[in-house]
């Protein structure tokens, strides 16, 4: 496969901050902190929704997901690869793992994570100095079961495409559409699900 860092870039530059983005991500992959730190200056600064974080909370915030994360890998998405221009580097990366230890506030599952995250790098002096990722946690989330999938609940709260499955995992009893909209309008209609009664 041809990537970004095959010839991709028109300059040494380019080249060079490719090399470094992926040496980085190898670094994270590997939780290997010592290889980190020639690769990010010592005033490096990462911002996200939660906050800015140091070299050496990023580090600590690397270590976290690891522990959360068996297998966890960040590779870069070759469709979109490695852009550079001026200061900056901008790529996205697809992140895998698995669920064996605790990740906001959820026990250990082992269910398979898979989601993208979106990341720009502004490098000086050969090394990466500032860093905006932006992680799509949301799929983390319903992988483990934190949160429900959009899609089930916008059905809920609009009261469409309950099955009776739908109701068994809910814990709810389905409640028959016959009783509300007579014989004829019922044989149209899936069930809803009604709370159920048992303690």
């Amino acid at each position: 496969m041809v990537t970004s860092l095959d010839g991709f870039h028109a300059t040494a530059t380019g080249q060079r901050a490719d090399e470094l983005v992926r040496a980085f991500f190898d670094a994270v992959n590997g939780d290997d902190h010592a290889s980190i730190d020639p690769l990010v200056a010592r005033s490096f600064l990462s911002y996200d929704i939660h906050g800015t974080r140091s070299r050496t909370g990023f580090k600590r915030y690397i270590a976290d997901l690891h522990r959360s994360f068996s297998g966890l890998r960040f590779e870069v998405h070759e469709n979109v690869g490695v852009l550079a221009e001026g200061d900056l580097v901008a790529l996205r990366t697809i992140i895998t793992g698995t669920h064996t230890g605790g990740y906001a506030g959820v026990a250990p599952t082992g269910s398979q994570v898979q989601t993208s995250a979106s990341h720009i790098f502004r490098i000086r002096d050969d090394q990466l100095v500032e860093h905006w990722p932006v992680v799509d946690t949301y799929r983390i989330l319903v992988a483990i079961g934190a949160i429900p999938p959009a899609a089930n609940a916008f059905q809920q709260i609009l009261g469409v495409g309950n099955r009776q499955g739908d109701c068994s995992r809910s814990g709810a009893a389905p409640r028959s559409a016959e009783r509300k909209a007579g014989p004829s309008r019922a044989r149209n209609r899936a069930p809803s699900c009604a709370a159920s009664t048992t303690a």
